[in-house]
């Protein structure tokens, strides 16, 4: 009976440190897409920078692996910015025009395969892997848990909290959540999306490379990571509904919860398909997700 407890336990620690994972990583996404109208297909790929920006800084250049987490959040942030500037912008979006979302499809994916390359160019297609930051256990008797993944885990929900009273309580998060309800409303007031589209994909780069950070002592790092990353944070995303914050955070917490009990009691093999296949029939009985808005 104490071995089952402990399983049980162990099931919904793991799944609520996974949901933890999903939901940070999905925040981006479903920022993107409810303020700037775009489904953005780099964001598994920026999740893969993060993890090789972290290793180098603590591989090749010593640095402590706290501290490379917080220096890879920081550069992060001027890719995003960079990447709505140089790529998104020119696409017409800033203008209003229709043209834009086809364009935007085909530059995000491009931009993936562009990194992706990039990784595989300097870093060839073997795994990396980071020491982590703590390698020590706590022991509760009946239950061992990783420090390195309750100091992950703490980080995550930190930047999550962080996040949600930054949309809450200052001007430009206000702004910013003015333009998700109403794009074209929000600028006829004298929001300026010159500011909030750039701010947006910047926020969005910054938690996505953080998530990257905190799994690459967990996880491997590889060029093509960035695939399953993205495939989790679209199922989250959908689930919760596209562009609602409070359903991608609960979606995520949901699968992962999902995933840490189907790896048990079915089998590792049927993850995804079992989530993919729970996401599928939400939108049958839901089709805008658990907490859906109004399309962007």
């Amino acid at each position: 009976m104490l071995s089952n407890i402990t399983v049980w336990v162990e099931m919904l620690l793991n799944g609520i440190f996974t949901g933890a994972m999903y939901a940070l990583m999905a925040l981006g996404l479903s920022l993107i897409w409810s303020i700037v109208g775009v489904f953005n297909f780099s964001h598994g790929a920026l999740y893969m920078v993060g993890g090789y920006v972290t290793w180098v800084l603590v591989v090749m250049l010593g640095v402590n692996l706290l501290l490379a987490i917080l220096l890879t959040f920081v550069i992060m942030f001027p890719l995003g910015f960079v990447l709505d500037i140089l790529l998104i912008k020119p696409l017409g979006k800033y203008a209003g025009t229709d043209e834009w979302g086809v364009g935007t499809v085909v530059v995000t994916l491009g931009v993936a395969i562009f990194f992706e390359a990039v990784a595989l160019s300097i870093f060839g297609g073997q795994f990396r892997t980071l020491p982590p930051l703590l390698s020590q256990i706590l022991d509760f008797g009946i239950l061992r848990v990783s420090l390195q993944m309750v100091t992950s885990f703490s980080v995550a929900i930190s930047l999550i909290i962080i996040l949600w009273q930054f949309l809450k309580r200052t001007k430009i998060g206000l702004a910013m959540q003015a333009m998700s309800q109403d794009n074209e409303g929000a600028q006829m007031v004298g929001i300026n999306p010159q500011l909030v589209y750039p701010l947006t994909f910047a926020i969005s780069a910054s938690l996505t490379g953080a998530v990257g950070s905190l799994l690459a002592p967990i996880y491997n790092i590889y060029p093509v990571v960035g695939w399953n990353a993205f495939g989790k944070a679209f199922v989250v995303v959908v689930i919760g509904g596209l562009g609602s914050i409070s359903g991608t955070i609960f979606a995520g917490f949901v699968l992962g919860l999902l995933e840490s009990f189907s790896n048990t009691f079915v089998s590792t093999h049927w993850t995804t398909v079992i989530s993919f296949g729970t996401m599928i029939v939400i939108l049958l009985l839901k089709p805008k997700g658990l907490f859906g808005i109004k399309e962007a």
